[in-house]
């Protein structure tokens, strides 16, 4: 069996402090990856399509983000570590909370993937232009997304609302 890069996930629904904490954890000189949604959405903006137009089609819309994540994924060290912004393994919450099949050997591709996975619970929620999902909706691909890695068997860390620095401590004390 192939060793698991020293990948960390740091996950969660949306609107959880994800990106924030990851650009904390760059800012104190760790190797960390973007979130892959919100480049691909970017990108897609920058070429003159609406939000409308890049998530007309659900299943497209996230075989095109799977994409992007094996490609930024496939260029990360296997050998150092890296925090990484949402896993590949999000990806499965997505399809499942959005009814849509799952793209071939996505979950095998999942498997084995990552040394160990931060969740993040929810701030209080807000919208912006890339986050559209309700409360609602936020809650339950939370759910969803902490279901996918547990599923895979894979060592999730539940880190609490707290201020940034809190976050950022308990996860590094918990990569030791």
């Amino acid at each position: 069996m192939e060793k698991v890069p020293g990948w960390y996930v740091i996950t969660g629904g949306p609107h959880s402090g994800k990106t924030t904490t990851v650009n904390r954890l760059a800012e104190l000189g760790y190797e960390t990856s973007p979130e892959y949604s919100r480049l691909f959405i970017d990108k897609e903006l920058e070429k003159g399509r609406s939000l409308e137009e890049i998530r007309k089609n659900a299943k497209s819309y996230q075989d095109a983000l799977v994409k992007v994540k094996l490609e930024l994924e496939h260029k990360l060290p296997k050998d150092k570590d890296v925090f990484i912004d949402r896993g590949l393994v999000d990806a499965t919450a997505y399809y499942k909370f959005l009814r849509t099949p799952l793209l071939k050997d996505l979950v095998k591709l999942c498997k084995n993937r990552y040394k160990k996975v931060f969740i993040l619970d929810i701030l209080p929620y807000k919208q912006d232009y890339a986050r559209t999902e309700t409360k609602k909706h936020a809650y339950k691909l939370h759910r969803l997304i902490k279901q996918a890695y547990e599923k895979l068997g894979y060592k999730i860390v539940r880190i609490p609302v707290m201020p940034i620095e809190d976050r950022v401590k308990m996860i590094l004390e918990n990569i030791k």
